[in-house]
């Protein structure tokens, strides 16, 4: 498969995933004003279908499997991490995707706020296929960007801009790679909270394993608003 139909491809795949992730998600407190400078990256949490063990240096996870600790560095438990780095530990034990869910606070508009952030991700392939190619996608961003450079050990950066990062190269099955991006959280406004969404899928698949992966995610669509609906 070439490089613009595993684009395309990538496209319609994160859309879907997106799509479920918004029937299913709630928000925070959000800003009408958003205030100048960043906002203060003070939680994150993961989901998705390709989701195996997940932590941060945030000391804040969620789901999967795996230890009860968390990894913990720099500032973080008490209210958010400023200005510097965060690092993420993640476990991928399918090919679908995993959905990091950012909360945001207001930054101070005098301090200039709380990013940009450079993120270190451990990442550990447990899929039981080798990856070709690697995708990052900011959805909700409210003005998130991605900023400077990005790198995958093992891969090269294509096709990218300020809202996805697109790799081809190569990660074995069972084998880990770090992966190093900065990124710029909008801010929601003093005295307030948002949120956005850091979608992250492995090698695409085949046309035909798509259209399964498709159809698994639309029904989980489907019995997410069915859940909202009667709740």
């Amino acid at each position: 498969m070439d490089t613009q139909m595993r684009l395309l491809i990538t496209t319609l795949f994160i859309a879907g995933s997106v799509s479920t992730a918004s029937a299913s998600g709630g928000g925070g407190k959000e800003g009408d004003d958003k205030g100048s400078g960043s906002g203060v990256i003070s939680h994150i949490s993961a989901s998705g279908l390709g989701m195996g063990t997940f932590s941060s240096s945030l000391g804040l996870r969620k789901g999967g499997k795996g230890d009860d600790g968390g990894h913990h560095s720099g500032k973080g438990d008490d209210g958010g991490h400023h200005s510097g780095k965060l690092e993420l530990w993640k476990t991928f034990d399918s090919v679908n995707p995993i959905i990091l869910d950012f909360t945001v606070k207001g930054g101070d508009d005098d301090e200039g706020g709380g990013g940009p952030y450079t993120i270190t991700e451990h990442i550990t392939n447990n899929t039981g296929v080798n990856w070709t190619d690697y995708h990052l996608t900011i959805t909700d961003g409210n003005g998130t960007v991605f900023t400077g450079s990005s790198t995958l050990a093992g891969f090269q950066l294509y096709g990218s801009d300020s809202g996805h990062l697109n790799f081809l190269g190569a990660l074995a099955a069972g084998q880990s790679a770090d992966l190093v991006f900065r990124i710029n959280p909008f801010n929601p406004g003093e005295d307030h909270t948002g949120h956005f969404y850091l979608t992250q899928v492995p090698t695409i698949p085949e046309p035909e394993a798509y259209a399964m992966f498709l159809a698994g995610l639309g029904l989980m669509g489907f019995m997410a608003r069915r859940r909202s609906k009667t709740s």
